[in-house]
């Protein structure tokens, strides 16, 4: 299976981002902007062309609001592969809301 072929876990996972950002009501621009990603990179995220890095997917479920977990719903019966991605942000993620919620 090609990795930017609809059935791949990549394919889901940049879907599931793709679809985030525009609840969120952001153009991929605004996004790779405010994420500091290459608009380039953000665009083979969503298109499943590309695994993102770390950093990178934290960054984004940072800007998006979207906690690791919710991914998971979205994807319904995740692939091994994102379910361990994802479980490797969660503390990151989490520890990042925690100290939100501080400066709050």
């Amino acid at each position: 299976m090609q990795p930017g072929s609809s059935n791949t876990p990549l394919h889901n996972l940049g879907r599931a981002l793709g679809d985030a950002r525009r609840a969120k009501g952001t153009s991929r621009l605004v996004a790779a902007k405010e994420t500091g990603l290459a608009f380039e990179e953000l665009a083979a995220i969503e298109e499943g062309r590309a695994r993102p890095k770390l950093v990178n997917l934290v960054k984004l479920l940072i800007f998006y609001d979207l906690p690791p977990k919710m991914i998971l719903k979205r994807l319904g019966k995740a692939d091994r592969e994102v379910v361990q991605l994802l479980a490797r942000i969660a503390p990151i993620y989490y520890l990042y809301e925690v100290e939100r919620d501080k400066a709050s």
